[in-house]
């Protein structure tokens, strides 16, 4: 139970946003992947510290390779199980927030093509049985693969030269364990050279 790669994530009424998983991870157990093109850890200490700026690039990244990925929030860079602690009303503010980033891209990502779990993670016990640490979960973000090949882009600021505070799109495209900006062409001709 504590090794934390279960299959199925409990849920009442099918697939449901915010849900909490059936599965459990162990505080400081490490995943069996590394970050790559399609799984991210962000090390944040509660919700209140996640950037959401690095969330909404990593995001765009991912959904532009049109593979299924996953955004761990509460998991260090070497794949060392850490959580975040949550309350119910902190994991319901972030589910919203969540909701909002996906419709700021350009196209939105509808509700169908993403899943946000909440793992409980906990200590190894006596005898191998696990106890569960009291709000602390690694947060599950997992981006469907399109069966359309989109390009998605996020609005963003410049932030020097004569055009500062401007507002232009950018699109950002995940190659290995970096999310790369990109021009909506360059973007476009990675994506017919690797269909290629």
């Amino acid at each position: 139970l504590m090794a934390g790669w279960e299959d199925e994530p409990l849920a009442a009424d099918g697939e449901i946003s915010g849900s909490v998983s059936a599965k459990c991870y162990g505080i400081g157990t490490k995943l069996p992947w590394n970050c790559d093109t399609t799984h991210e850890f962000k090390d944040v200490p509660d919700a209140y510290s996640i950037s959401r700026q690095r969330l909404r690039r990593t995001v765009c990244a991912m959904v532009n390779t049109c593979q299924t990925c996953t955004i761990y929030i509460g998991v260090r860079r070497s794949g060392t199980v850490c959580g975040i602690k949550m309350n119910r009303k902190e994991r319901d503010m972030l589910c919203v927030e969540i909701d909002n980033l996906m419709r700021s891209f350009q196209p939105s990502i509808k509700h169908d093509r993403y899943k946000v779990r909440f793992v409980p993670v906990g200590y190894e016990g006596k005898r191998g049985s696990g106890v569960v640490a009291e709000d602390r979960y690694v947060v599950e973000v997992e981006l469907a693969a399109s069966p359309v090949r989109e390009v998605h882009t996020i609005a963003e600021k410049t932030r020097a030269g004569e055009k500062a505070g401007e507002t232009f799109e950018r699109c950002y495209y995940r190659v290995g364990r970096t999310n790369e900006a990109l021009s909506y062409q360059e973007l476009r001709n990675t994506i017919a050279y690797e269909e290629s």
